[in-house]
């Protein structure tokens, strides 16, 4: 992978949201990585490790992707599935649990070890967990979205931890589950 640090072709979007900045690292047409709940664009711009400023000038493609997150902030039903991420990084079982992840329906909830088992693991949920922690993409993998066995929220690696998770689930109109 391309240390992004060094590539120019890097595009920082951001858009202000109901849930915090959104920030949207791009190569081309593929998402790097995701980062929201910040309230200002430094520490936007330091918790990507870049050092770039925002892009004023936008493609259609990435205008629809803001809007897209911007929807979803808003709590309006959006469906990511079709947005290109970096994934070499991820090792095949991480693909898989990605991919398991990101088919999640808006508004649903799987256990890390449903998750492990729809990701051909079965028995892999402390695994799976771990993919989870490690998302570079989150609302785009809706990593909120795994809870764990019993209905607990398990963790949120986001910015306020679990009380993030609850406020998209929330978002989302999920209103049961063990806190």
């Amino acid at each position: 992978m391309t240390h992004l640090t060094d590539d120019a072709s890097v595009r920082l979007l951001v858009r202000k949201t109901r849930i915090g900045l959104v920030g949207l690292l791009m190569l081309e047409d593929v998402l790097q990585q995701t980062k929201f709940g910040r309230h200002s664009i430094v520490d936007l711009v330091n918790e990507f490790g870049i050092q770039k400023a925002p892009s004023h000038r936008k493609t259609e493609f990435e205008k629809t992707m803001l809007d897209e997150v911007e929807a979803y902030a808003r709590g309006e039903e959006v469906d990511f599935q079709h947005w290109k991420i970096e994934m070499e990084h991820l090792s095949d079982f991480q693909k898989s649990v990605t991919d398991a992840c990101r088919a999640i329906p808006y508004g649903e909830m799987r256990s890390y070890g449903e998750l492990a088992t729809i990701a051909g693991s079965p028995g892999a949920a402390r695994a799976v967990g771990t993919v989870m922690r490690r998302n570079r993409f989150p609302l785009i993998v809706p990593c909120h979205r795994v809870i764990g066995a019993g209905g607990s929220l398990g963790g949120y690696s986001a910015v306020d931890g679990t009380a993030t998770k609850v406020r998209l689930l929330e978002l989302e109109g999920v209103t049961q589950f063990n806190g």
